[in-house]
């Protein structure tokens, strides 16, 4: 599983937590993986240096995306995963106030994964992480190209909102507010940042881009 914070040290960045071999995570294959390259904490691409050597990794694809992908996988792509992305990140973004309000079974209820053997559902958090990896793939990877620096970011970022729902699952068990506090803002920057490197791929004959969610 994914490395866990303690309460201990809930103030620090947990972006610079050890990450070992991506153990754990939603999908192993993402950025930092396949690069030993740490993205920012939060994406913002209009913002990225390019002067900054440590940038060019990713920065060469921030005017235009490395890949093109046809629309019709595009949209097939949107049409299927965008709705429950979008109810997941917004679910997300809502958990601030029941932590600070010490509602802790809807907590876990919002970011529960799925256990046939207990009849638990899986919360609309955890099934948007697993819809946001197939988006990401329909939007970001062509069959025509090896290219996949796009959909290895945008990867990135959904582990990163997928370590913050763990976090929120063990805090929350523990009713441990401020722990839960540093995931949630660690999975709002993810979320952000996930949408800023999928929205580029999104124009008016896939869909409408995802707003980025607020609390």
């Amino acid at each position: 599983v994914f490395g866990a914070a303690s309460s201990a040290n809930a103030a620090a960045d947990l972006h610079l937590r050890d990450r070992g071999s991506n153990a754990g995570s939603i999908i192993t294959k993402d950025y930092y993986y396949e690069n030993g390259v740490l993205p920012p904490r939060k994406l913002r691409l209009g913002q990225l240096p390019t002067d900054e050597p440590k940038f060019n990794a990713w920065g060469s694809c921030v005017e235009n995306s490395c890949t093109y992908v046809p629309l019709q996988r595009r949209y097939e792509g949107y049409k299927k995963y965008a709705d429950d992305v979008a109810l997941g990140s917004a679910a997300f973004a809502q958990l601030r106030a029941r932590i600070t309000g010490g509602e802790w079974a809807s907590v876990s209820a919002a970011v529960a994964r799925g256990d046939a053997a207990t009849n638990r559902p899986t919360g609309p958090v955890s099934n948007a992480l697993v819809r946001a990896v197939l988006l990401g793939n329909a939007l970001l990877i062509s069959e025509n190209s090896n290219d996949q620096r796009d959909a290895l970011l945008a990867r990135f970022y959904v582990n990163e909102a997928g370590f913050a729902a763990e976090e929120l699952r063990a805090a929350s068990a523990a009713a441990d507010a401020g722990r839960a506090l540093a995931a949630w803002e660690l999975g709002m920057d993810s979320w952000q940042s996930y949408f800023e490197v999928v929205n580029r791929a999104i124009v008016p004959k896939v869909g409408s881009k995802f707003a980025l969610p607020s609390p």
